[in-house]
């Protein structure tokens, strides 16, 4: 995994990342305990996707996540189960996950994660 120290500027806001814990027969969810803070970047751009299940649809927010967290703990890939939770004053502050793509880093030796999209 190998960040490069120039996209920082880029990463100019914190958005929390919480996994699903589990999922009643209602499909109420519960969220973990555990969440971790990790710096990104959210930008508004109206683009059409694919979900998980390749069905087209229309995202109108993408955040590009740091592959370890503010603490410097790496965690797993989120996932459309996940929580999202953006700064104050974006509205809503925790959209659905539409979908999350790994992006690797091609260029440095041993390669790895270099950031992850994910889809709002």
């Amino acid at each position: 995994m190998t960040w490069d120290r120039e996209l920082e500027d880029l990463t100019g806001v914190t958005v929390v990342y919480s996994t699903q814990a589990s999922l009643s027969l209602s499909g109420a969810q519960t969220m973990s305990t555990a969440s971790y803070t990790i710096k990104a970047r959210v930008e508004h751009n109206t683009k059409l996707v694919r979900d998980v299940y390749g069905k087209e649809v229309v995202s109108q927010t993408q955040v590009f996540l740091k592959p370890i967290s503010t603490t410097g703990a790496t965690y797993t890939a989120p996932s459309i189960t996940g929580l999202l939770t953006l700064p104050s004053g974006y509205t809503p502050r925790t959209p659905p996950i539409i979908n999350v793509l790994r992006l690797d880093d091609a260029i440095s030796e041993g390669g790895g994660v270099h950031h992850y999209e994910v889809q709002l």
